[in-house]
């Protein structure tokens, strides 16, 4: 039978069908709202080094924890004491104290370098060195010392700085106990050819038979042409071990290491591996190919790690470079960092800790990127100082310049 369609039977209107539609989705069973998810980090306490952190910003040394203490600088006045050193609590960041009876006055101390051991922190200037004794929170001892390098290294309870002497003619390496002051030269030297001396960068170890030997370089310029040669001194026999000369570039300021017999260092764009003993070369690897404007990277300023079989460097590029401790071949190279590098590397739990401005967590093994440093960089702002780590508590402190921070370190990282 066929069926003939009723011309008379009601035709739904177009309007209609958009109601229905409308009507549907809105009675369609909504979705839950997905929960607020928590801040990658959790700010345990957070404390300014400067009158205002809106606006002020303050070249501050990296924070140091010494028996429930952060310690940390500024340039301002803060509570009345210029420029001081600031004492905090490290389990909620209030003032225990405030130091500033700095030997040479308060202002040059904006660029000074600190290291500490035990009781003792030591900072300098480029004209003096002060020891402070944070037991007591009070000077140990103190030192003018003219055309003194800025830097200051501490191995085996002796401070150590670098100096220029005799106009441009001489650089030496001194060395002074930290418990008291008693400046001896470890090693002068004055030049016998159209180079400028300079020594920086030094690094510590021993050799097989327990002698204690400090390594350096000697960053020497002349006109256009660069000069980098790589001291061995002999602290224990107080001898000359060897001078390395290989390296007719300039060399940074990234100290050298010595480990397990060797000496790993960075110059310009290359990075080397000398023999301990002899100062000859095992390897050297000049990037090409694996950073793209090895020239620009500056690997000789930035970062270098070493762990059991491998070489961690990370220069201002985006480059983490990982080589074989072995023979320098590459392992891996991973561009998806932060430019830049602030400070050097602390290790924890398996991980590089990191300071590219932004906050840079690094998996040791793969070298690959654990975190999210722009939503660290939203939460944080630039940060300016090592990541130092308190592994009892699970918390890091670090400074973006303006406020310190004490934050959380996740179980789960």
């Amino acid at each position: 039978m066929k069926l003939i369609p009723n011309n008379n039977s009601p035709r739904i209107s177009p309007l209609f069908l958009v109601l229905l539609c409308l009507l549907l989705v809105t009675c369609k069973d909504k979705e839950p709202p997905k929960p607020q998810s928590k801040p990658a980090y959790e700010i345990l306490w957070q404390r300014p080094i400067v009158p205002d952190p809106e606006l002020y910003f303050s070249l501050s040394i990296n924070p140091f924890l010494y028996k429930g203490m952060v310690i940390v600088s500024s340039e301002y006045t803060m509570e009345g004491v210029e420029s001081p050193l600031m004492f905090l609590d490290s389990a909620d960041g209030h003032i225990i104290d405030l130091w500033s009876d700095f030997i040479d006055g308060a202002v040059p101390y904006i660029d000074e370098s600190a290291s500490s051991e035990g009781e003792f922190l030591v900072l300098n200037t480029q004209r003096s060195v002060d020891c402070v004794n944070l037991e007591t929170r009070s000077r140990q001892w103190a030192s003018l010392i003219s055309r003194n390098h800025p830097y200051n290294y501490i191995y085996k309870g002796f401070v150590y700085t670098t100096i220029q002497y005799n106009g441009d003619d001489g650089a030496a390496v001194l060395r002074s106990p930290l418990d008291h002051e008693d400046w001896q030269t470890v090693y002068p030297f004055t030049r016998t050819d159209e180079y400028v001396p300079f020594f920086s960068a030094l690094g510590f170890g021993e050799t097989e038979d327990g002698h204690d030997i400090v390594v350096w370089k000697n960053r020497s310029s002349y006109t256009n042409k660069d000069q980098t040669d790589i001291f061995a001194y002999d602290l224990t026999a107080d001898s000359l071990l060897w001078r390395n000369r290989d390296f007719n570039v300039f060399g940074g300021i990234l100290p050298l290491q010595v480990d397990n017999q060797r000496v790993y260092g960075a110059v310009e764009r290359r990075v080397f591996c000398l023999d301990l003993m002899t100062g000859d070369s095992i390897w050297t690897n000049d990037f090409s190919g694996i950073i793209a404007q090895p020239r620009l990277s500056n690997i000789d300023q930035g970062m270098m790690y070493l762990s059991d079989y491998k070489v961690y460097i990370k220069g201002v590029g985006p480059e983490l470079v990982i080589l074989h401790k072995s023979d320098g071949s590459l392992f891996r190279s991973n561009n998806e960092l932060p430019d830049g590098i602030e400070d050097r590397v602390t290790y924890f739990e398996g991980k590089l800790f990191m300071s590219t401005q932004e906050l840079v967590i690094v998996d040791l093994l793969t070298g690959d990127l654990l975190n999210d440093p722009n939503a660290m960089l939203r939460t944080f702002g630039n940060i300016y100082s090592k990541i130092v780590i308190d592994p009892d508590r699970r918390v890091m402190y670090f400074h973006n310049g303006r406020t310190l921070f004490c934050v959380k370190i996740p179980e789960d990282l």
